[in-house]
């Protein structure tokens, strides 16, 4: 992974982190692969690069998103 990669990689575990930590104040529970887990990890998987992950948001009865779901896919 060359500079600017990892600069772009970086910049999106950041804006990730800080809309999971949103979601999480407002109750959002994180999964990935069906197993609990806490935003700051839920972030890590979703810009891992090693396997390609699909969010799923289930909104909860008041609006606000109430899990994200992290699922791997194969290509």
């Amino acid at each position: 992974m060359d500079s600017y990669q990892k600069k772009d990689k970086n910049a999106a575990v950041k804006k990730l982190c800080l809309l999971y930590a949103k979601m999480h104040g407002q109750g959002a529970e994180f999964f990935v692969d069906g197993t609990p887990v806490k935003w700051g990890e839920a972030a890590l998987t979703a810009v891992a690069e090693e396997s390609i992950y699909m969010a799923d948001y289930v909104v909860g009865e008041d609006g606000h998103i109430a899990q994200v779901r992290l699922d791997r896919i194969e290509p």
